[in-house]
């Protein structure tokens, strides 16, 4: 809309009705961080140990990797705002009070350890594995300690004592550092976030590339028309992640030691989405934290500008109506419908969803206006914690 309206002034009020952004990422996507480091996301993370053979066979990590650093649409969808809207190493606007009473947050972007696990264990530690587990799972602890290759996942605190905490800015860095030269300059030409001397939380310098960042750009002098944001809640989506990083990519743990000879001179190989941790209690699922979303995009993304950064002076200065419209998930059996029936609202699947369906038809009808926020989630909290929309310094 910024690009049509720097063409014709007055384009999108002349033509524009009204705009409706479905389960759009307006802020960026985690996924799209640690797909373009290391070829991982929780799908990959989530798959069974046979499952995850085969995948590494037909199309390990490095292919992977590759592929999706080719891909433009990742280079868009890489998370901006910085530390001022994902957080730091002790805080993020998301975190919940269960994180907050383990001192733990979705600030810490990247959750780094260095080197490769212990193989040895004391007596001690044992005895504080046994002290935190129940009865039922000392057998399956038992054996996981005799076969290390069939090692089951572990609770964090024994797992990953010495880790090294990654705000955004600081994975971000690291992505660019180990994607090749090409990746950085399709980031520096067509993404909307920069690290570094590429400046991540600054805007770019010549109008026409503010085009891409949300925080910078405002939205076109059209006060005649109206923002619709309609995206899902309920379903845990993709936020922050445990990573291993080894000087010697047979050091990893999991790997395939045929394909981790391949890439011994690859320093983004050595990176790895650490899959022994797990911590259910905290979203904390085989390395990848998740928070509320549609499955695939968190709140902070869908929902954050439209409750707050569109609502400010600085970045609608039309005063353009907005209204968030935020829709549950709440899926059927898969034996009714594989896709979660009528009232799914995961990132796809809400496209289905009868009540967001409704929306979209009374916005098309021209009875939109009689739509209001409908709010369902945490978002007006998450909100209220971050003030640099008004100042600029997002």
């Amino acid at each position: 809309m910024r690009w049509a309206e720097n063409e014709e002034k007055g384009w999108c009020e002349k033509h524009i009705e009204a705009y409706v952004n479905i389960a759009g990422p307006v802020l960026g996507v985690p996924k799209a961080v640690s797909a373009c480091m290391s070829g991982e996301m929780r799908d990959t993370a989530e798959l069974g140990s046979m499952a995850a053979l085969m995948t590494e066979r037909w199309m390990p990590r490095n292919v992977r990797a590759n592929l999706f650093r080719s891909w433009g649409s990742l280079i868009g969808m890489l998370p901006v705002g910085g530390p001022n809207i994902w957080g730091n190493t002790t805080w993020a606007p998301d975190d919940t009070p269960a994180m907050a009473e383990r001192n733990e947050t979705h600030g810490c972007f990247f959750a780094r350890k260095e080197g490769p696990y212990n193989r040895t264990w004391s007596f001690a530690q044992v005895k504080e594995a046994f002290s935190a587990r129940s009865a039922s799972d000392w057998a399956d602890w038992i054996v996981a300690k005799i076969s290390l290759k069939q090692r089951r996942e572990h609770r964090q605190k024994f797992l990953d004592r010495d880790i090294e905490p990654m705000t955004i800015d600081d994975a971000m860095s690291a992505m660019l550092e180990v994607s090749g030269k090409q990746f950085k300059k399709n980031v520096e030409l067509y993404g909307a976030v920069h690290t570094d001397e590429l400046s991540e939380t600054g805007a770019k310098q010549w109008p026409e590339k503010e085009f891409l960042n949300p925080l910078k750009d405002p939205l076109p002098d059209a006060p005649n028309m109206r923002i619709y944001c309609m995206y899902g809640v309920g379903a845990p989506a993709e936020r922050s992640y445990h990573y291993q990083h080894v000087d010697d990519t047979m050091q990893l743990a999991n790997e395939d030691k045929q394909q981790a000879k391949r890439n011994a001179g690859r320093e983004d190989m050595r990176w790895k989405v650490n899959v022994r941790v797990h911590d259910p209690e905290i979203g904390l699922e085989r390395g990848v934290r998740t928070s509320d979303g549609d499955g695939t995009v968190p709140l902070v993304s869908t929902g954050l500008m439209c409750h707050k950064g569109w609502r400010t002076k600085r970045l609608n200065p039309a005063n353009i109506p907005i209204v968030s419209r935020e829709y549950v998930h709440q899926p059927s059996t898969v034996f009714k419908d594989l896709r979660g029936g009528p009232l799914a609202s995961t990132h796809v699947e809400s496209l289905g969803n009868v009540n967001l369906m409704a929306d979209v038809v009374k916005v098309a009808a021209g009875v939109g206006h009689t739509l209001k926020d409908d709010i369902h989630s945490r978002i007006p909290e998450i909100a209220a914690h971050i003030n640099c929309f008004d100042d600029d310094t997002c």
